[in-house]
């Protein structure tokens, strides 16, 4: 097996959590800026806010967004999710 060099690493890891924002983005529905400023206090700030316009910009161009914020919307709105009632 070919060892990936860092950056081939770090592009893999990044196609990964997009993948992943879109299934979470998707599952939130069209308010899921609001849901996530609501959940959490970050995302109710200029600074949360920024990061929330290039997550979903990251889906054209990886490069406007870094892995670790793209993390952290990622993993709030995963919890959004995971918090739900189930439906029955």
């Amino acid at each position: 097996m070919e060892e990936l060099t860092f950056k081939e690493e770090a592009l893999a890891r990044k196609n990964g959590l997009i993948a992943r924002f879109v299934t979470a983005r998707e599952k939130l529905g069209r308010q899921w800026r609001k849901r996530l400023a609501e959940s959490d206090p970050l995302f109710n700030t200029n600074v949360g806010y920024d990061m929330m316009v290039n997550a979903s910009g990251a889906l054209s161009d990886p490069t406007r967004i870094g892995i670790d914020r793209l993390n952290s919307v990622v993993v709030a709105m995963e919890k959004i999710i995971n918090e739900q009632p189930a439906e029955v």
